[in-house]
């Protein structure tokens, strides 16, 4: 979970966003289906191209701030595996936390205790200022 999310991330060229391509999961099912957003609602209410959107900026390390990569282990769309955990502590630098918590899916603050994702990102937040 992050605090700057996609809109964030993409409106700032960081982050790249795929083609929402007919045909895929996300109108046959799948995806769709999944998270519960038909493929027409997305298509209709997105405010960005849905053939997709490059990153425009190099985001390089990100040593100045505090980076806090939370995920549940359940979680089938942002795949919370120990792999990711590596490569993205790679990417980031120094100041890098990783939190799984394996009873969680996607939906990190609807867990049946989502205190330790609560306490994580206020510690997170607080080691900005110290």
């Amino acid at each position: 979970m992050s605090l700057w999310w996609y809109n964030g991330g993409v409106d700032s060229g960081a982050v790249a966003l795929p083609a929402l391509e007919w045909g895929s999961a996300w109108e046959t099912g799948g995806l769709a289906e999944y998270v519960g957003i038909p493929y027409d609602t997305v298509e209709e209410y997105t405010t960005y191209p849905t053939d997709g959107v490059a990153q425009s900026v190099k985001v390089g390390t990100l040593d100045d701030i505090p980076f806090l990569y939370a995920c549940g282990g359940q979680d089938t769309a942002d795949l919370c595996k120990d792999v990711f955990n590596t490569e993205t502590a790679a990417l980031i630098g120094g100041n890098y936390t990783y939190l799984r918590v394996d009873s969680c899916g996607h939906n990190v603050l609807g867990c049946s205790d989502p205190s330790q994702f609560i306490s994580a990102i206020v510690e997170n937040i607080e080691s900005a200022y110290t």
